[in-house]
């Protein structure tokens, strides 16, 4: 996450992808930790409390954060990656 904080803005909205089975199941600790770490950049669930995905946020987000995954999304171009992950940013 300190790679995406120097590659994004204090106002930016991020999105986080994280591949875990549910909420409390790690969802929930990568996205506090996250939430953490990026302050004060507003972060973006992409999972709710109860295991639902929610894909519709990504529509929130000028970017998309990417741990331990990399995912093709539409509107999204890679800017950075790394063994850990990768960086989308909206592209329109």
């Amino acid at each position: 996450m300190n790679a995406v904080r120097e590659r994004t803005l204090d106002s930016d909205r991020i999105a986080i992808v994280i591949p875990a089975p549910g909420w409390e199941r790690g969802y929930q600790y990568g996205f506090t930790r996250a939430t953490y770490l990026l302050a004060p950049r507003t972060t973006i669930p992409l999972m709710a409390a109860n295991d639902t995905p929610l894909p519709a946020n990504v529509a929130l987000a000028d970017y998309v954060a990417c741990w331990h995954a990399a995912p093709a999304i539409p509107h999204f171009a890679m800017i950075w990656r790394s063994e850990d992950g990768v960086l989308l940013r909206r592209t329109r």
